[in-house]
Order: C-alpha cells, then sequence, then structure tokens
C-alpha cells in the first residue's frame, strides 16, 4: 500500500507533523509504502528520514497561499504516483485542500479521523461527531483521503522505520501565482442574531415548508407575534434559515412558551431541540412523522397552506390591514 502525506505549514512545524501523519500510515498499514509532499514556505527541507521521493511546491511570485493554485499540481502527482492513501493534517489549510482534491480526482475524503482498525478483511476509521457526542466507525476502501488529528498520533522516530535520509530526493514544483486574480481576501463580520434559545415563541420551519418564499412567509410571521424563525437542518442546508438558528442537537436547544412547527419530520436530532418547548403545535402532510409524538396539537395537511390559514386568523384577531 502507497501512502502519502501532504505537508502544508511553516518549516519548523513540519517534522513533528510528518512523524505523525506516518504514525497515523503505520497504524493503516505497517508495511506501507510512504512518500511527503510539501508546501513549504521558505528554504530547503532537509528531511532526516528517508521517504524516497520528496516534493516542494513554491508559489510564484507573490508567494501568497492559495489552494486554486496547488490543486493543479496535487492532481498531476496524484495521477503521476496514484497513492492508495493520502493523509492530510486536519488544520483548516489541509480540510480546505483535502475536501477540494477529492472532488477533482473523484476520490471520497473522511475528515477529522482520530484512528484507525482493522480486521481479517476490512479497514475502519474513527472519527467524532456531534460536537465529539458521538464516535463514528466507517469501513473505507482504496484510494481514499484522510484529513487526520495529528496531536492524536505520537510525533517520535519510532514512527519511522528507516532514518537514512541519505537516497531522499528533491523536486521543487512551482504553482502559479492566482493573487492576481482573486484579489485580497476579506474576513466579512459574522451578522449577529438574537438567541434563539431564549425566545419565547419560535416557528421552526422544515423541509415540508417547500420554497425559501414560503420560508420568508414564516420569517415575517415570527415577528408579528413577536418570536424568532428556526429550522430542522434541511431547512438550514436549503439557505432558508441562517445556520445561527439552527434547532435540533446540533443546533440549538430552544424552551419557548409556543413552539409552532412546519413541515419537519420530527426526528430524534430535531426533536431534541424543541422537546422542552411548554406547547408544540405540528404540522406534517405524513400522519405518521415522528413529530406527532412530542406535539401537543397536530395538523395533517400542507405546512405553506396551514401557515396561510394561521396568519388570516391572527390577522382577523387582532384587525391587521396589511
Amino acid at each position: 500500500m502507497k501512502i502519502t502525506a501532504v505537508i502544508i505549514s511553516s518549516q519548523h512545524k513540519n517534522e513533528g507533523i510528518l512523524t505523525s501523519l506516518f504514525s497515523a500510515a503505520r497504524e493503516i498499514a505497517t508495511d506501507a509504502s510512504l512518500s511527503a509532499w510539501y508546501l513549504c514556505d521558505d528554504g530547503q527541507i532537509p528531511l532526516k528520514y528517508n521517504v524516497g521521493q520528496v516534493f516542494v511546491f513554491r508559489i510564484k511570485e507573490s508567494g501568497i497561499y492559495s489552494a486554486e493554485s496547488l490543486l493543479p499540481i496535487l492532481v498531476r502527482l496524484y495521477d503521476e504516483n496514484t497513492p492508495d492513501v493520502m493523509l492530510f493534517p486536519a488544520d483548516s489549510v489541509g480540510r480546505e485542500l483535502a475536501v477540494r482534491l477529492t472532488e477533482r480526482i473523484n476520490v471520497p475524503c473522511i475528515t477529522d479521523i482520530y484512528g484507525f482498525s482493522t480486521d481479517a478483511t476490512n479497514r475502519f476509521v474513527l472519527k467524532q461527531s456531534y460536537n465529539a457526542a458521538l464516535v463514528s466507525k466507517y469501513k473505507y476502501k482504496t484510494p481514499i483521503i484522510f484529513t487526520v488529528i495529528t496531536s492524536i498520533f505520537e510525533s517520535n522516530d519510532t514512527a519511522i522505520v528507516d532514518k537514512d535520509n541519505s537516497e531522499n530526493t528533491y523536486q521543487e514544483l512551482y504553482a502559479e501565482d492566482v493573487s492576481s486574480i482573486y484579489g485580497h481576501a476579506e474576513i466579512l463580520p459574522t451578522e449577529s442574531f438574537p438567541d434563539i434559545g431564549n425566545t419565547k415563541r419560535v416557528i421552526a420551519i422544515g423541509q415540508g415548508i417547500g420554497t425559501i418564499e414560503n420560508a420568508e412567509i414564516a420569517a415575517a410571521f415570527s415577528e408579528m407575534i413577536n418570536g424568532m424563525i428556526g429550522g430542522s437542518r434541511p431547512a438550514i442546508i436549503n439557505g432558508w434559515v441562517p445556520f445561527s438558528r439552527q434547532i435540533g442537537m446540533s443546533g440549538n436547544i430552544i424552551h419557548p412558551e409556543i413552539c409552532i412547527v412546519l413541515g419537519a419530520s420530527g426526528a430524534r436530532a430535531f426533536a431534541i431541540g424543541i422537546k422542552d418547548s411548554k406547547f408544540i403545535i405540528g404540522v406534517n402532510t405524513d400522519e405518521n412523522a415522528a413529530l406527532f409524538n412530542i406535539c401537543d396539537i397536530g395538523a395533517v395537511c400542507d405546512a405553506s397552506d396551514f401557515l396561510v390559514s394561521l396568519i388570516d386568523l391572527f390577522c382577523l384577531e387582532i384587525d391587521c390591514n396589511d
């Protein structure tokens, strides 16, 4: 098995990251053939370990790092060397390159790995999910890309069998400077939202709300009742509700006086987020939806139709002019 470690960091950190990635590689296969691909920001990399061919990336002209400038080189190296496993450090740069590379070369990627195991016929990886509340075990086949939490794997010489670096060969590969194409990066401030966890009235929408237009109507109604709009994970993914308003296990746990759920199925991860509400009204077209097991009042109908009727009733009650 051929395993390649891809290093993107300052020179003084490279050795520690390399040995950590190679420690991970030895957990994958003790007899693996190891190699290293580098992005270095200054000087030559005099590796003290024998890893054969070492590719050193450099950026032409400005020296400004850009994933877009490195991806063509990574694609080329993959095509020429066909490693079975590629290991990236699970930092922000490593994750970006790994995830973008997987689309370019059509090879799967699993991020934030902290363990490897095997049985008689299969190979597995371990990673944490739901903010480390759950350990997931995935079976995988090669070729594959991993981002590895390097701090988990001991960074020491025992990970490397051959310390004779006399046979290492270095090849410099220059990436094009694309800073002129993309300009200067600007970090935009995060939009500030009130805390949905402390509001008294919540309209929680799911996939069943149907469209962004219906989601906007639900948001407007939440403001009419001095409440807030929230959503299930599908509603967040669709872009109907801001990420900060996600309700459920991986989002907000809310406890309003009233929660109106429109078009969410009531899956366990979402139900955890609303179960502490004092009163829940659930709306779904599926009479067997899990939502009806936790709501106080349920309506089996289209969520958007229910919303329109609810707004009409509300306006009639308070004598709305609009």
